[in-house]
């Protein structure tokens, strides 16, 4: 087998700056991935109470609680 040599080098300029990059860029999608979670955590009643949960439609897979229907007879 081949041996491969590395021409990377981690202390050079170039190289910090690109890890400097990309972990901006890292650090830029985890707060994406915040603001997704913390909006979505902040619609759920209103998605719930609309109906359309997973459950109230039947989708027998889903892990969240069913929820009874407004529309349904009692």
């Amino acid at each position: 087998m081949a041996i491969i040599e590395s021409t990377i080098a981690p202390g050079s300029d170039a190289y910090k700056a690109n890890r400097d990059g990309m972990l901006a860029l890292i650090s830029r999608m985890r707060s994406l991935e915040e603001r997704t979670r913390a909006a979505s955590a902040a619609a759920k009643d209103r998605f719930h109470s609309a109906g359309n949960c997973c459950r109230a439609n039947g989708w027998r897979w889903c892990s969240i609680p069913a929820r009874p229907s407004s529309s349904s007879p009692p």
